[in-house]
């Protein structure tokens, strides 16, 4: 089963003049448009069909492409099958 964790940083939130929840509201929409079930703030879960490979890639790439969301992140966590890998720190290399 694939999951994704995101844990953003609350102090460069406040500092750029973003609101917690509304930031939080964006990643849920944004999960949810790709068919990936929240199950707690900031954590994501695939629905076990053969889709979600595909849909968290969706997710990745939309998230990369915010200008607001790479600066706030300080875990951004990709489990799969096979293990789990730090996304926030291969997007940053």
């Amino acid at each position: 089963m694939f999951k994704m964790q995101i844990v953003l940083d609350e102090q460069k939130m406040t500092e750029n003049g973003y609101s917690s929840p509304d930031i939080y509201n964006r990643l849920d929409r944004i999960f949810e448009s790709l068919n990936i079930n929240k199950t707690s703030k900031g954590v994501f879960e695939g629905k076990g069909t053969p889709h979600d490979f595909g849909n968290f890639g969706g997710a990745i790439i939309i998230l990369k492409r915010q200008n607001w969301f790479m600066p706030l992140v300080n875990t951004w966590l990709w489990h799969t099958d096979t293990g789990i890998e730090d996304v926030a720190s291969h997007l940053r290399k």
